[in-house]
């Protein structure tokens, strides 16, 4: 088996963009391991949760960084599944309708069959006779589909429900707030529910099968833009996305530069800003993800200083 780290497409979190853009799974991909405030915001909060089940709210809250406890301590816990277990990394084989528990060799990495397997790491586990649950904790922007619908809570239904032979789950979305009230979104999956979501992963992983294959031939895949984009990895080499850089790069400004705005020009000077802008984000985030790893000489000062951009140790 392979190392796979989670988020390498596909994974239970991805899995809704795969179903709507199969080709964001097949085209290269680059991801950004640099410093995001969206990513240890959900860090902090995922380890409150895990650990306020075994320790109690006063030392979690302790545990939880000063910038994010203010989060943590408006959450009403008494009616979130604190109690249940948390964190359960599980790999789901779409080709066997089977799945088994995973330990991670460290967060995010686990041995798993690239070919067959799905990693997944589930927020929240309950299991009762013949039923499960899983439950998930959302940002309060993040897109999301409706839970009857959504790929990544009916994997990870499928999963649990395989390896404790259930024939019922329920699944939600727990949407946690900036001021710690939390929305819930949940639904119930019978047998034939399940059922349905095994058929459509495995349509769906079959399809990025095709896509890959195609993209090897040379063939540029078809893609679907929507609001799965914002996170997608293969963001840099999506035609779509390579075709606003190149269109933005060749379009001339509206009007000269030197020349004051009007009420009649500013609304295209406006609307070609932002395009230039969201290219000019693309290019730079694919910079900044090169250079995290392969530090880029840009030149030498008078005195024979080499400058570099990146992470750079001599």
């Amino acid at each position: 088996m392979d190392a796979r780290i989670t988020g390498i497409d596909p994974s239970g979190s991805s899995l809704d963009r795969i179903a709507r853009c199969p080709a964001s799974a097949a085209l290269p991909q680059v991801f950004d391991a640099g410093p995001s405030a969206a990513r240890d915001r959900g860090t902090a909060i995922h380890a409150f949760f895990e650990r306020v089940g075994e320790l109690g709210r006063e030392t979690a809250l302790a545990e939880v960084d000063e910038k994010w406890r203010p989060i943590c301590e408006g959450v009403e816990l008494a009616t979130l599944p604190v109690k249940l277990s948390a964190e359960v990394a599980v790999a789901y084989n779409w080709k066997a309708d089977t799945a088994r528990r995973l330990q991670p060799l460290e967060p995010r990495l686990y041995e798993i069959d690239p070919n067959c397997e799905i990693p997944l790491t589930l927020d929240v586990v309950g299991v009762a006779e013949r039923s499960v649950y899983v439950g998930d904790y959302k940002g309060p922007y993040a897109w999301l589909p409706e839970p009857e619908q959504s790929m990544q809570l009916g994997v990870g239904a499928l999963a649990i429900a395989r390896i404790h032979d259930a024939s019922h789950a329920r699944v939600e979305y727990m949407r946690v707030r900036d001021d710690g009230t939390v929305r819930r979104f949940d639904a119930s999956l019978d047998v034939f529910a399940l059922e349905a979501a095994a058929e459509r992963v495995q349509r769906t992983m079959a399809i990025v099968g095709e896509a890959r294959e195609a993209i090897a031939a040379g063939v540029t895949p078809n893609v679907t833009e929507g609001p799965w984009c914002r996170f997608c990895p293969a963001r840099q080499h999506c035609p779509a996305k390579t075709a606003l850089i190149r269109a933005a790069a060749a379009q001339p400004a509206p009007i000269s530069l030197r020349e004051p705005l009007t009420p009649a020009t500013a609304g295209q000077v406006y609307v070609q800003l932002k395009r230039w802008k969201e290219a000019f984000a693309m290019v730079e985030g694919a910079l900044y993800a090169y250079a995290k790893d392969t530090a880029i000489p840009v030149g030498v000062e008078e005195d024979g200083t080499e400058v570099w951009f990146g992470e750079f140790t001599r």
